[in-house]
């Protein structure tokens, strides 16, 4: 049972106090603070912890724990920004947790999958991960930030936590980081585009390889129009990497070493479109394209015998890449006469084709050739404002079956009820089906429902359902949870049996007090 209280404090800033009872565990206690001083200051801080009673005793994924006494448990997050100036900012992101097994234990309900979001379009809603028992590590990242109009300056530092080794000794971690970047512009007025990456990095850790990094990186491109018939862009880029060990592992050929190497590109696109003559009340015409295009890459084999291990090394690259995008464009009149834009189909495919694959020798090396990577697929699809479909796959030729399959349908309407589907696959490891519906009973009441379904074990993993009451100031929000608590292996097997955690939660949000109520 959880009963969150939400407290706006001032104009600029409000708490929310979170207090969870679970049976075979106890209380866990829960705070989050926003506050928004200034546009150029605002931020999130969230911590939890409790005293955990629980007693376990398991082995997963290589690492074991034997719980036989109370474990403090706890877990810490920070979201901070400053704007000194337009171009200039300073930003964290610390993320923290008591030990491994946090995100295993509480996946079923936490602070993190509340608050996940794919964009940061919210400011206070900027959860990049899943905070549950599939994630294998957490970074945290601090970075100050200067931006011109051609170059920007970057000073940041990273620490991981590895979920999956007994120890973080041997994780590596960067800090501090250092990049200037120049981007794409004209070289002295010419037609030739000119581009630079340079980057230094110190990489540590306690156990291993650790050291300098250096990486100066320019690249050329020329666009050639085509005679109006398309567009082919050459590119060529030039990488030097130098680097010096600080560490007393044993070494092949000296402490420190440098690496050069390019990268020849050659892209091509081109667009051929049609308009056709609806004439309707509402769609007047409808413009067709479809924009081929193909990308050849070259990396030539360089010897990297030498290379540390904290450098990622470059593999030998001969590809053709080419896709096939189709788009349908609709010009619209509403009842005034104004005219807007859709685009209410796009369709894209691409794959690619491995050169140096089709050509290796079979007899040497055994196995078939296997050139033609997977087939990407995208599809767009939204014929009004408020129908929409969206799929995002992946189709392995070589083994004839969808390696990924995403797929998402939403239906709203004026009054703001929504019924969301969709279905995730990825093959050995997900596949499930998701539903969320929201029906607007009244001005004021509002009826959710949630469904989750892991078809791997056909078994539902989560039912809500939830009331919610809605006044200018203050709102009331009642709802009930079942989630299945469970782990998976690749072969879509429960490994340490069911575990159903019932949810009782009762929110009084107070509003009109800041700028955080006007929801």
């Amino acid at each position: 049972m959880e009963i969150p209280f939400f407290w706006a404090i001032s104009d600029d800033m409000d708490a929310t106090l979170y207090q969870r009872y679970m049976d075979k565990r106890g209380y866990k206690q829960g705070v989050e603070f926003r506050y928004f001083t200034s546009p150029n200051n605002f931020g999130t801080f969230y911590g939890d912890f409790m005293n955990d009673t629980g007693r376990v005793k398991e082995t997963a994924g290589g690492i074991s724990r034997d719980w036989q006494s109370d474990q403090q448990r706890w877990s810490l997050y920070l979201n901070h920004q400053t704007n000194f100036d337009p171009s200039f900012y300073f930003r964290t992101d610390i993320r923290k947790v008591s030990d491994s097994w946090y995100f295993k234990d509480f996946s079923s309900n936490n602070y993190y999958l509340s608050n996940y979001a794919t964009t940061e379009d919210q400011r206070f809603r900027k959860v990049p991960f899943m905070g549950n028992e599939t994630l294998g590590s957490l970074e945290s990242t601090a970075r100050l930030v200067k931006n011109w109009s051609l170059y920007n300056f970057t000073v940041s530092g990273s620490s991981t936590d590895n979920f999956a080794a007994v120890s973080n000794e041997a994780t590596l971690q960067k800090y501090p980081e250092v990049t200037l970047t120049g981007v794409k512009h004209a070289l002295f007025k010419s037609p030739v585009n000119f581009e630079f990456t340079s980057t230094y990095d110190y990489f540590y850790r306690g156990v291993g390889q650790k050291g300098h990094f250096y990486e100066l990186k320019p690249t050329l491109s020329l666009p050639i129009n085509l005679g109006g018939y398309g567009m082919m862009t050459p590119a060529l880029a030039l990488s030097e990497v130098m680097w010096r060990r600080e560490d007393q592992e044993p070494v092949l050929s000296g402490k420190q070493g440098n690496r050069n190497l390019y990268i020849a590109s050659l892209y091509a696109n081109t667009e051929v479109s049609r308009v056709f003559n609806v004439g309707g009340q509402t769609v007047e015409k409808i413009r067709h394209s479809i924009v081929p295009e193909l990308t050849y890459t070259y990396v030539p084999n360089v010897n990297q015998t030498d290379l540390p291990n904290f450098i990622a090394p470059v593999g030998e690259q001969q590809t053709l890449t080419y896709a096939l995008t189709n788009s349908f464009m609709a010009r619209l009149k509403d009842k005034d006469g104004k005219k807007n834009y859709r685009e209410f189909l796009r369709f894209k495919l691409a794959q690619t084709f491995d050169i140096i694959e089709s050509h290796r020798d079979v007899a040497a090396t055994g196995g078939d050739r296997k050139p033609f990577g997977f087939v990407a697929m995208e599809v767009d699809f939204i014929p009004f404002q408020y129908l929409s479909f969206m799929a995002r796959n992946t189709y392995d030729v070589n083994k004839t079956t969808w390696s990924q399959a995403n797929y998402d349908l939403a239906l709203s309407d004026t009054r703001g009820d929504v019924a969301v589907l969709g279905y995730r696959y990825t093959q050995y490891s997900i596949e499930e089906i998701n539903l969320y519906l929201k029906a607007v009973v009244t001005k004021s009441f509002d009826l959710i429902y949630n469904y989750r379904r892991n078809q791997l074990l056909q078994k539902d993993f989560e039912k809500t359902i939830g009331i919610r009451y809605q006044k200018q100031c203050w709102s009331v929000v009642l709802s009930y949870a079942e989630k299945l608590n469970t782990t998976i292996n690749q072969s879509g097997v429960s490994t340490d049996g069911d575990k159903l955690d019932r949810t009782y939660m009762l929110t009084l949000n107070l509003y009109g007090l800041g700028t955080f109520g006007s929801q």
